[in-house]
């Protein structure tokens, strides 16, 4: 609508920005299907680029018949600063939740929606329970409450309701993330770049990730990438994950937070900003004298 709104005023600069990949009806995804199906035909003449975070999302997009030449990559970028290793932000999530430092503990940052399976996430986790007993999870994001009954009723029948924190929408996120021994992404479709799993990394977490968008490109040796909705694979890769010793996971998330600061430093991502911003309006400028 507001491409549409800038042919009342003559012909200005318009961005448009994509941030999914898998374009299917499912549930979660409709409305945004639709909307990418009217867009397609509108965007071989309506934005000047089409901005998305992740190669994959470009792909999709052209395979719907998006206009191939206006897309423009630039992923998503991350505050390695904000986030990053924190023994003592780590120490202290653990007290409030009342686990000691031994306490293998693995996350879930999702809000409640189809898109982020927390069904599979809840059925991978009884049955890490079977092999690591003492372990427990985290879950935070939008929707992710007590007060969910879909949500609960998920983690009673999985028999691990006493072993989650539920924490919802949280202000204090690096600090909740570096209380974590692995990150989990358990995304059955439409992720593009996982920002969840993106500030994991820069946190110096290991990641479990499904394979959806740049997942695999994103955790390279960080961490895992299995197949979507496989509760068995997601659980035994975090299984192989809290079985290593902490020295051999530090290690892993060194190596992931390197990946972060090298590839995706919010400052960085800025800059492309700016720098295509400038670019689309020279062009603009210039048709115009």
């Amino acid at each position: 609508i507001g491409g549409l709104a800038t042919l009342g005023v003559g012909r200005v600069p318009l961005l448009w920005s994509v941030h999914q990949t898998d374009l299917r009806p499912e549930p979660g995804l409709r409305s945004n299907v639709l909307a990418a199906r009217i867009c397609a035909p509108l965007s071989r003449w309506l934005p000047t680029l089409i901005l998305c975070v992740s190669p994959e999302a470009a792909r999709a997009h052209a395979a719907m018949g998006y206009r191939a030449d206006k897309f423009r990559v630039v992923p998503n970028g991350f505050d390695t600063d904000r986030f990053r290793p924190d023994d003592e932000a780590r120490a202290a999530v653990r007290q409030q939740l009342g686990w000691d430092e031994p306490t293998p503990v693995v996350g879930l940052v999702a809000r409640f929606d189809p898109q982020k399976d927390h069904r599979t996430f809840a059925m991978a986790a009884r049955r890490v329970v079977d092999e690591v007993p003492d372990a427990r999870f985290v879950l935070c994001g939008r929707g992710v409450t007590p007060g969910n009954a879909d949500l609960t009723d998920l983690l009673s029948a999985s028999g691990i309701q006493d072993r989650v924190a539920v924490l919802g929408v949280r202000d204090d996120m690096p600090a909740v993330t570096a209380a974590l021994d692995v990150a989990v992404s358990s995304s059955a479709f439409g992720e593009a770049f996982s920002i969840a799993i993106g500030e994991a990394m820069a946190t110096g977490v290991p990641c479990v990730a499904t394979d959806t968008g740049n997942a695999a490109q994103l955790v390279g040796d960080a961490g895992r990438v299995v197949p979507v909705r496989t509760p068995v694979a997601l659980a035994g890769a975090i299984v192989d994950l809290l079985r290593m010793s902490r020295a051999e996971r530090r290690a892993m998330g060194i190596r992931g937070r390197a990946a972060i600061v090298d590839r995706y430093p919010l400052a960085s991502v800025v800059r492309r900003y700016e720098e295509t911003y400038a670019e689309v309006l020279r062009l603009a400028f210039a048709r115009k004298h």
